[in-house]
């Protein structure tokens, strides 16, 4: 990415940045891409690709304004960016459940054991399936997991 600089000025709090491409520049920002203005420090991740001159979305918003004729850099440019997670305990969640198995018949139902893993608490259903000359065993799991509070996670480039 070469010659590439911010267009029109922006106010602190935008999250959509009109870039421009000098002549003989290029442009090419894939989505999750580091990006910086100028001579700040701050970091921004670039929330969709783009392609030459346009719009491109970043999230956090501006923390300061950024004028016309700004540079843009990209930190990770031709490679994959490093990048580390913190978060406190409250935001993310993952939940677990014994599956809800189908109606059987009762001699079927003699073969499911429900299971709690004394290592790790997970609860799990074990299934044991018998054929001729034959055992065999299911695992079953019912998860979900998921982002609960953003505010309580940062992503920190290495």
């Amino acid at each position: 990415m070469t010659n590439v600089t911010v267009s029109g000025d922006h106010a602190a709090g935008s999250t959509s940045i009109t870039l421009a491409v000098g002549g003989g520049g290029s442009c090419s920002i894939a989505k999750g891409d580091i990006i910086t203005f100028g001579t700040g420090s701050q970091q921004y991740a670039a929330q969709a690709a783009r392609s030459g001159a346009g719009v491109l979305t970043i999230e956090p918003p501006l923390v300061s304004t950024v004028s016309n004729g700004t540079a843009v850099t990209v930190r990770n440019a031709g490679g994959t960016p490093t990048v580390n997670l913190a978060m406190q305990r409250g935001a993310m969640k993952l939940l677990m459940r014994q599956p809800i198995l189908p109606e059987a018949n009762p001699a079927a139902r003699e073969n499911i054991l429900p299971y709690t893993d004394p290592e790790t608490g997970l609860p799990l259903v074990l299934h044991r399936i018998g054929g001729y000359w034959l055992v065999q065993y299911e695992i079953a799991a019912l998860w979900g997991c998921g982002v609960i509070d953003p505010r309580r996670g940062v992503r920190i480039n290495g």
